[in-house]
């Protein structure tokens, strides 16, 4: 007979799986994140969204990071990821949940179009813990945006690049943060280049 305590994990888990379920997580991502069956999660799916689980390959195109709107909504992803993880081991789903909540309701209030699904954004951090790409601050601005390993070192964002250009050579010096001074307000600053600047990246 199972104790309390494994009940009450096997119950933990599958109200982790009804959530992941909800943010449209498909089965082989929720099988990673709670190590729960993929039969009884399949059986588990049908029962929850009254629909049959999605088949096919999970996106797993670097690329698709790296361009456009895309690369706005994973970098802005990465900041409320990075702001809620508070240790480096497996990838959590409980970390993942609140950071991709966090972005679907800060990304609404842009009235923009969504194209980050809960899928990419798990296989996003994997990249990441993959040293595939990586997740670089902004030289002015200090915001986290999403690098190629080819761009590492000096990154410039396309709103601050795009001002460079527009102040040329005298480009103010105070618009410059060194990098020991960060800003506290990079998630906030991310959500307003989102907005703002989307419609120049898409």
């Amino acid at each position: 007979m199972a104790s309390n305590r494994e009940l009450n994990t096997e119950l933990g888990r599958y109200q982790t799986a009804q959530q992941l379920f909800s943010v449209g997580a498909r089965v082989p991502i929720v099988r990673e994140l709670t190590q729960l069956s993929p039969w009884l999660l399949r059986k588990f799916y049908v029962d929850t969204t009254g629909e049959k689980p999605s088949r096919g390959p999970i996106p797993s195109s670097v690329e698709w990071y790296l361009t456009g709107i895309n690369h706005l909504q994973s970098s802005l992803f990465l900041q409320y990821y990075q702001s809620v993880q508070v240790d480096e081991g497996e990838v959590n789903a409980s970390y993942l949940l609140l950071a991709y909540q966090m972005w679907r309701s800060s990304w609404a209030l842009t009235q923009l179009k969504s194209t980050l699904s809960f899928d990419r954004a798990w296989w996003l951090i994997k990249l990441i813990r993959s040293d595939l790409i990586k997740g670089q601050a902004c030289r002015v601005c200090r915001g986290i945006y999403i690098v190629g390993l080819k761009r590492l070192g000096t990154y410039r964002c396309p709103r601050c690049f795009k001002s460079t250009l527009n102040y040329g050579p005298r480009k103010k010096q105070f618009d410059y943060l060194p990098p020991r001074e960060k800003s506290s307000n990079s998630v906030s600053s991310m959500a307003y280049i989102s907005s703002s600047e989307s419609s120049s990246v898409s």
